[in-house]
């Protein structure tokens, strides 16, 4: 939450690093992560070089021996026109490739929940290629789009559609390639993040809150109640 990405050893941090120099970030406020920063997703890309996506700046690289962040993909770069506002989570094609979730191009991290009350299906699936910087919008038209994980075919991948407690398959290449399909729907939770098993024959979905008929959270409750979702939008929850 302080915009720091840790390099853990034995349970104990070893080093820290900040993902912008701008000053003020020592103290954690909801002012301060529009401008130092809100690592969400992180992968190793090699031996020295990690790859983040960060909800406030964009898509980093960070290197822990030289201590340095290299931002490849600036938040405030459009793509297709119209900015990010919320990059979330990815994964590599390949080394040079990614994919991943722009949440909202509504809404930012601070104000992501307004996405919920809305479902304005302003979210979408982005690849890009890192040598080059070019970008392309594989899946738009989502509500609040999240965890993104490369799928063991290596012709697709997942990724989990926050808001609408579902899993989604997206073919990039094969036969199918342009083909979204539902992996999962109607999960008993809203879904977070999303990461394959050591052995390559499950995933691992972390859920936010949980849905139930008998006992609905917040969400499932305001689902019917549109004036109440408007005030509470109005007001800026």
């Amino acid at each position: 939450m302080d915009g720091n990405c840790l390099k853990v050893v034995a349970g104990k941090i070893v080093k820290k690093i900040p993902m912008t120099k701008n000053r003020g970030c020592e103290a954690l406020t909801r002012k301060s992560i529009a401008y130092c920063g809100r690592p969400l997703g992180i992968r190793r890309r090699n031996e020295k070089q990690f790859i983040v996506a960060d909800a406030v700046l964009g898509i980093l690289a960070i290197d822990f021996e030289k201590e340095t962040v290299e931002t490849l993909l600036s938040i405030t770069k459009p793509i297709d026109g119209i900015k990010m506002k919320f990059p979330d989570d990815f994964d590599f094609i390949d080394n040079d490739t990614i994919v991943f979730s722009d949440a909202s191009t509504r809404y930012g991290y601070l104000d992501f929940l307004l996405s919920f009350l809305e479902h304005g299906g302003d979210g979408r699936i982005i690849k890009f290629k890192i040598s080059t910087g070019e970008t392309q919008v594989l899946v738009d038209g989502l509500d609040f789009p999240n965890g993104v994980q490369m799928h063991t075919d290596k012709q697709s991948f997942l990724f989990c559609e926050s808001a609408t407690a579902k899993i989604y398959r997206f073919y990039f290449a094969g036969t199918k390639k342009g083909r979204l399909e539902i992996f999962l729907d109607n999960l008993p939770g809203f879904p977070d993040n999303i990461r394959i098993s050591s052995s390559g024959t499950s995933f691992y979905v972390a859920m936010f809150s949980h849905r139930n008929a008998e006992n609905p959270d917040n969400f499932q409750r305001l689902g019917e109640c549109l004036m109440t979702r408007k005030v509470l939008g109005m007001v800026n929850i």
